[in-house]
């Protein structure tokens, strides 16, 4: 039997060995350079060593009094990152990583430098005893020992390049351990190999994490190959059992579930919602969790509410100040929230954004915090210097991160340069105390906080807002993955972009939709919404139904440039067209990829007068082959002269060269086909540019619809011989203009188009609603008065339709307005002026009104004003607060409050793209929601901050210019369209093919323009608001109001109250 001094020695033995292990494991092979300390010391002990050693470094270093490769002294553990990487030690080594991790191992022999002496340097002596005291088992600590043996090397490597010898005595403050000690040693702690490789290991990937957008790529492909039913669930320990490792956190238990593989044991974690397959490798990570349950539609809503708002509370806007709401303030403000740095000597304490603080905390206190309410900090004394500097630092760090934030999101900054060396060189030239933040941080910590507090101030400010607009849509990234974004546009014309739902595994089906955009309204409330707008898709517009149908108080628009866009397919699909469509193409193409030929066409038009590059068939602009063949026919002589002078080979480019020579019979009857093309398809195309504003309002979608009508009803009046228009061919487009139209207008399932028309105070009192007389085109007589059967009248009482100016007008929109007006009492929430008048009081104001408007009489009398953007809605918003006006003007603001169409979430596509370039394809939606909404956000109050804008122009001759300009500035790095490929460039052989298609063309064919009954597209206004500048005409505005005070009877509305206590609706 062996002796009992036999088996410590045994034992200790063991220790030298496995420590030298360990020393060849961390140092890549350098163990000749380390000096093995003694194997039965305490890590106080060889802190002590340590601190020796540091203090006694070779006196040619130079001495140091504020150090920056070691700014340790006074050094405070941030409090955001203590609760992010879950304990002191954890946030103490992450600060040492960022101070001496990367580049000491990327760069020379491996081995920390030390190149000074002095406070600085021994101050890691300082922040390593913090460590150990906030450590439960701190001899047990790999990653402690493995970073006291790295700072030993280097201060070695300094003393051998010194030529000095290690101080003599370090040897006599060296405690030797007993070898009973041993025994605790290897029982709780394994064997110093073990816990080495694995300090190794998490430093590697520690280091590893900044070189990736995504998550860590061990971790990755582990939950990529993982198998749900492989893992099983692990319970969350009791919380007052738990006394060692990370404190609790209550996102962890609410929103994760503990998971291990059943084979190797590996740990895992994954969503707690039902049917989600988000699964993660490792321990759980906060800033993964909340990124991921934010946006979880296998979560219920109040649990994607919560993570959002711990997510939002990560802000680095939200810090700076830049992103607070109003209780936030309030909040910092009497020093409810924040974290406190107390000063000593000070009578209060120091508030900051976030403030760091000196502190400790024992085990029970660790165990029993979460990550919503932990227990005030312990202030570790210090001097005010130390923490001043501290302050500043943190304080300059996040200044920094927000602003580097802010360039990702705002300005398109690949968050991957920052992991760059030329990044982290740049950086520390302009400002070497900024240690800089990787972008696995930006990406997975900043950013979704960021996105997470702007969602959260969105629907907060939405919350005090009433006649909203709701629109959506869906698209595609590179990934590739399908997203529906919703937006939500306010009264004033503000849009915000509320979400993208990530629905590459679900069914896009009607009822899907609708629950997408259903949940966004009730974060807002559904009494806020008056509107909801979309395209015209199958899906789309089925929602729109199942939510108007939900809500009845919701009025449903299709996007009207959505729609006029396939007015534009429609009529180029045209048999006419189809040779010449095919031509213009490869016409196009050919000046595109040739790199002589599109040279050439530069250089003729900077010498004829700067005329405006082709511009390409693109993929997603409204109406594209229009603004493609105008281009060419701008450019058109001048390719001419260029062809002849024979500097262009036209040889293999797919087209006849002779359409592009001069004086040939081919070229002129391309020529013909241009010109005709191009002016029917103008009035179409200058509408789309017009409408696409996010200012256009339901008067103007009708007004430029019969505005079309009316240019091509010009055109086609004119000689064939002068448009080469066939008779056949003005049919056929009168037909698609007619049946779009009816879509538009006359089959949408409210009136809001002709009532808005009706009540903007300049569209109804010009000459679109009156019929002209053959002595002057702004001279009317109205239409006859309509008898009670014609009005569908079934009461005793008079129809006041009578005593208006137009009958026929004024009836059509009393009736839209009378169940709009009934709507609105059937609200859950009441407009409060309507609420006081009572039903009966406000059908009787709205009764005298209405007449009054028609009329022109006070106080609807007034001028517009041109002081502000939306001069129509903000005649009706000072009105609504004017007795005789109010209930009329409340409709009214509610039907120009509305959005006409969806163009927000074409932007955020346009924005989708710019971000998901090629070269970073592989973005997960999310990441991409996140930065959007952070780019607009910015972008918007940025907006803000500039002058208001004057009223708009709707007239197509003052706008065309800058519409024209911005076009050609945006043409280029665009792909050819891909959307006319299958149109046939050759008409189809099969005979019953043909007949199929000329039947359906026959169809379409009208002999005239089914405009609104109501209007007269002779109209001056109608024909020259889509005109050219040289087309334009003028009306006699004179005669118009004239003729208008003729028509004006002596009725007046009072201003008596009503006395009525019955509702009478028959009016």
């Amino acid at each position: 039997m062996l002796m009992q001094s036999d088996i410590a020695y045994g034992r200790c033995k063991h220790l030298a060995l496995v420590w030298n292990q360990f020393t060849l494991l961390a140092t890549g092979g350098r163990s000749a350079q380390l000096r093995m300390p003694y194997d039965s010391l305490s890590v106080a002990d060889h802190l002590d060593a340590l601190r020796l050693i540091l203090e006694n470094l070779p006196d040619s270093l130079q001495d140091v009094e504020k150090s920056d490769q070691f700014p340790f002294i006074g050094f405070v553990p941030d409090p955001i990152e203590v609760e992010e990487y879950g304990s002191i030690p954890s946030a103490i080594n992450h600060a040492l990583e960022i101070s001496l991790g990367w580049k000491s191992r990327s760069t020379g022999d491996g081995i920390i430098p030390i190149n000074e002496r002095g406070k600085g340097v021994c101050s890691l002596v300082d922040v390593l005893k913090l460590w150990a005291s906030n450590c439960p088992s701190p001899d047990s600590d790999g990653v402690l020992l493995k970073w006291i043996t790295d700072i030993r090397a280097g201060a070695e490597k300094a003393y051998t390049l010194a030529k000095k010898p290690l101080p003599s005595n370090q040897q006599d403050v060296l405690v030797k351990r007993p070898a009973a000690t041993l025994d605790g040693f290897f029982k709780n702690s394994g064997t110093i190999n073990e816990r080495a490789r694995t300090a190794t290991v998490k430093r590697k990937r520690s280091h590893s994490r900044s070189d990736s957008e995504d998550d860590d790529s061990e971790l990755q492909d582990r939950s990529a190959t993982v198998r749900r039913q492989d893992l099983v669930d692990v319970p969350w320990s009791p919380l007052k059992k738990k006394t060692r490792g990370r404190p609790r956190k209550q996102e962890n238990t609410e929103l994760i579930i503990k998971c291990e593989h059943a084979s190797t044991g590996d740990s895992y974690y994954r969503c707690i919602g039902d049917g989600c397959s988000w699964v993660r490798a490792g321990h759980p990570q906060l800033n993964r969790i909340l990124r991921h349950a934010a946006g979880c539609r296998h979560l219920s809503a109040k649990l994607r509410a919560k993570a959002n708002d711990w997510a939002a509370q990560r802000s680095l806007g939200a810090k700076a100040g830049v992103l607070t709401t109003a209780k936030m303030a309030m909040d910092s403000e009497d020093g409810t929230t924040g974290v406190q740095v107390a000063v000593e000597g000070s009578s209060g304490s120091h508030m900051s954004s976030p403030a760091l603080s000196i502190f400790k905390m024992d085990a029970a206190q660790k165990a029993e915090s979460t990550s919503l309410s932990r227990s005030k900090p312990k202030v570790v004394p210090g001097g005010l210097e130390a923490r001043a500097v501290a302050v500043g630092r943190e304080e300059l760090r996040q200044k920094l991160d927000f602003h580097i934030m802010k360039l990702i999101c705002v300005r398109g900054l690949v968050p991957t340069t920052l992991d760059t060396l030329e990044w982290k060189d740049f950086v520390n030239a302009t400002n070497p105390r900024y240690q800089p933040t990787s972008a696995t941080t930006f990406v997975e910590k900043h950013i979704p906080a960021e996105a997470a507090q702007v969602r959260k101030l969105q629907v907060e400010l939405l919350r005090t807002l009433d006649n909203l607009t709701l629109t959506y849509d869906g698209a595609t990234t590179r990934k590739p993955q399908s997203v529906y974004t919703v937006h939500i546009t306010t009264q004033d014309r503000r849009v915000f972009f509320m979400g993208g739902d990530e629905a590459s595994k679900e069914h896009h089906t009607a009822e899907y939709v609708m629950n997408v955009v259903y949940e966004v309204m009730l974060k807002v409330g559904i009494e806020r919404f008056s509107g909801i707008c979309s395209d015209n898709t199958g899906n789309t517009r089925k929602a729109r139904e199942l939510l108007v149908r939900k809500i009845p108080t919701m009025l449903n628009l299709l996007d009207c440039c959505h729609h006029l866009h396939n007015t534009a397919k429609d009529v180029t699909k045209l048999s006419e067209f189809q040779g010449f469509v095919s031509n213009l193409r490869k016409i196009i193409k050919y000046f595109k990829k040739s790199t002589i030929a599109a040279t050439e066409l530069s250089l003729s038009r900077v010498e004829e007068g700067g005329l405006r590059t082709l511009q390409s068939i693109g993929k997603t602009r409204f109406a594209t082959v229009f603004w493609s063949a105008e281009s060419l026919r701008n450019c058109f002589p001048t390719i001419r002269r260029l062809v002849a002078t024979g500097r262009l080979n036209l040889k293999g480019t797919g087209f006849d060269p002779a359409l592009l020579q001069d004086r040939s019979s081919v070229s002129i009857k391309f020529e013909l086909e241009l010109r005709c093309y191009t002016s029917i398809l103008s009035p179409i195309a200058h509408a789309i540019k017009a409408l696409e504003a996010t200012d256009a309002t339901a008067a103007d979608v009708f007004v430029f619809w019969h505005a079309i009508a009316a240019s091509l009803q010009s055109l086609f009046a004119r000689p064939e011989e002068e448009t080469d228009i066939s008779p056949s061919l003005a049919k056929k487009v009168q037909g698609v203009i007619n049946r779009r139209m009816k879509e538009v207008i006359d089959n949408a399932p409210a009136d809001i188009y002709f009532t808005a028309f009706f009540l903007h105070p300049k569209y109804a009192r010009a000459d679109i609603l009156a019929r002209p007389t053959s002595m002057s085109a702004a001279i009317f007589i109205p239409p006859r008065r309509p008898s009670g059967a014609d009005m569908g009248a079934t009461t005793k009482q008079k129809d006041d339709s009578e005593d208006a100016p137009i009958p026929r007008a004024y009836f059509r929109v009393k009736e839209f307005l009378k169940s709009l007006l009934q709507s609105e009492f059937g609200r859950t929430t009441i407009h409060p002026t309507l609420q006081a008048l009572g039903m009966a009081k406000s059908v009787a104001e709205f009764r005298r009104q209405l007449m009054a408007y028609a009329r022109a009489e006070w106080p609807f009398d007034r001028p517009l004003s041109t002081d502000t953007g939306r001069p129509v809605l903000q005649w009706w918003l000072d009105l609504a607060v004017h007795p005789d006006a109010r209930v009329l003007a409340i409709l009214a603001i509610k039907l120009y409050s509305i959005a006409v169409n969806s163009m927000a979430d074409e932007r955020t596509a346009s924005n989708f793209s710019w971000f998901n370039s090629a070269l970073r394809n592989r973005q997960e939606v999310q990441t991409l929601v996140d930065m959007i909404q952070v780019r607009q956000w910015y972008l918007q109050q940025e907006r803000l901050k500039r002058a208001p804008k004057t009223e708009p122009t709707v007239r197509w001759a003052d706008i065309t210019e800058k519409l024209l300009k911005s076009r050609e500035s945006c043409n280029e790095d665009l792909d050819d369209d891909t959307f006319f490929e299958d149109w046939p460039s050759e008409p189809v052989s099969d005979s019953d093919a043909m007949a199929r298609h000329l039947e359906e063309q026959h169809l379409m064919l009208a002999e005239s323009f089914d405009a609104d009954a109501q209007t007269t597209l002779a109209s001056v206004t109608l024909r020259t608001l889509l005109c050219e500048p040289e087309e334009q005409e003028e009306s006699d505005d004179d005669q118009l109001d004239e003729f208008l005070s003729g028509v004006r009877s002596t009725w007046t509305s009072g201003t008596a109250a009503s006395t009525e206590q019955a509702v009478n609706w028959d009016f």
